[in-house]
């Protein structure tokens, strides 16, 4: 996180304008215990991309992260053990929104933080995660 935003960021302060965003982790917000490295690291990268957002805000470039948790693909099924019927009705069942997410759905919300229109919004973490981080 902290090379891409060295080498992404002083181009676009240098135009005065764009969109920048990071991917981490819903566990940034919502540590788990069965991986607490991870979920620090992503910890720590939600945190540098609000500080770079905020030391930028005035120059016409947004930053902001983005986290996934619970998506539906083959890793991330493995992961959560969800990779049998079993596996994925008991993953299914510890998300409020009872099902796991398609990564279309994440790849939508990200245009839109990108798409050149949405730029009041800065240094800020968006979760998609059917509501896994808050619950």
């Amino acid at each position: 996180v902290l090379f891409a935003l060295q080498t992404v960021v002083p181009p676009l302060v240098s135009q005065g304008s764009g969109q920048v965003v990071i991917n981490t982790s819903s566990t940034g917000i919502r540590p788990v215990t069965f991986s607490p490295i991870y979920s620090a690291m992503r910890s720590a990268a939600n945190s540098l991309v609000r500080v770079t957002a905020l030391q930028v805000a005035d120059t016409g470039v947004t930053i902001n992260a983005t986290g996934s948790y619970a998506i539906d693909y083959p890793s991330a099924r493995h992961d959560m053990g969800a990779d049998t019927p079993e596996g994925r009705k008991k993953a299914e069942a510890t998300i409020p929104m009872k099902r796991l997410g398609r990564p279309d759905e994440c790849a939508h919300f990200v245009a839109t933080l990108i798409d050149g229109h949405g730029t009041f919004q800065t240094g800020q973490f968006f979760s998609m995660d059917g509501g896994w981080a808050f619950e």
